[in-house]
């Protein structure tokens, strides 16, 4: 889509670089641009806090920063917004270093021509949208648009993260469809893929905001139980296992059910550890006879009174 006009926060100390930059885009013909400036890094990180912007035009010689310290501030506080680079310096490095630091292009204000600027600012949102894109894609199951495993074990790394440092309990769970060759014998592959995809759908629409739910392969899920403890977990695996079971039946003999094994998780579980656990209980389940919760305990009674 075209960009026909940007929220930009220009960072720049320099009075007459900053209203010479602002006249660059109020001559523009391509695009409108607003204009919010900030003299300093700490006022930028300010602004950053308060609204949203489409990109940062970023001095390098700011009087509260360092060069490059500049860029990496910036990104430490927003991943999303492009940044292209002001400097007075015309060496090839120091611009190179910039895109190291996480500034997607640089210009030397040597070099300030107006179709130049304006171009550089389009191009460099252009590529982080695309870059985002790319990034978003490589975290989704393409048959279901659900998160993947990658997704999953980047987001279990955080909640451990959340657990280590700030006591917020997480669990995780498998989610696996039931009697799944009876269905692919029944329609073939294609009526398997439709019923992964609805599964899949049921169980996005039935977690909550924080919580996580990713295809872990074939007609398995995993799911991720935010700010959860154990005396929690089994009204939501029942809450999800519930949701499927209201989906239309196969056919007469055929309902769409799931087996859902749980677990909650320990600060020194690693994904593997943890979901292995989510694993027996998930055998549980089955074993049982299908359509059920189980949950496996993170510390095992030994049965005399010590814990495992």
């Amino acid at each position: 889509m075209p960009i026909q006009s940007l929220r930009l926060l220009l960072v720049e100390d320099n009075d007459l670089d900053a209203l010479s930059i602002t006249r660059v885009f109020q001559r523009s013909t391509v695009l409108q641009a607003h204009i919010e400036r900030a003299s300093s890094l700490r006022g930028a990180l300010e602004k950053l806090d308060r609204s949203e912007f489409d990109v940062v035009l970023l001095d390098l010689g700011l009087p509260d920063s360092d060069g490059l310290q500049s860029i990496r501030a910036i990104r430490e506080r927003t991943t999303s917004v492009p940044i292209v680079v002001q400097t007075g310096d015309d060496r090839i490095e120091t611009g190179f270093a910039a895109i190291e630091a996480g500034a997607q292009d640089f210009l030397s204000k040597n070099d300030l021509k107006d179709h130049l600027l304006t171009r550089l600012t389009i191009h460099a949102i252009l590529r982080q949208r695309q870059m985002l894109e790319l990034q978003e894609a490589s975290l989704r199951d393409s048959m279901t648009g659900i998160a993947n495993r990658r997704c999953c074990d980047i987001e279990f790394k955080r909640r451990s993260e959340f657990l280590a440092h700030e006591g917020i309990p997480f669990c995780v769970g498998i989610v696996d469809i039931d009697h799944f060759k009876s269905v692919n014998d029944t329609g073939g592959h294609d009526l398997g893929d439709r019923v992964i995809r609805q599964v899949a759908q049921v169980l996005r629409d039935t977690c909550r905001p924080d919580d996580l739910v990713a295809r872990f392969g074939g007609e398995e899920f995993a799911m991720i139980f935010s700010d959860t403890t154990i005396d929690e977990l089994g009204a939501l695996q029942q809450q999800h296992r519930c949701a499927v079971e209201g989906l239309p039946p196969i056919s007469e003999k055929l309902k769409v059910t799931v087996s859902v094994g749980a677990t909650c998780v320990l600060a020194s579980d690693d994904s593997r550890s943890a979901f292995r656990r989510a694993d027996s209980a998930l055998y549980a389940a089955k074993k049982a006879g299908r359509n059920q919760c189980r949950i496996e305990p993170a510390i095992r009674s030994m049965g005399n009174g010590q814990i495992a």
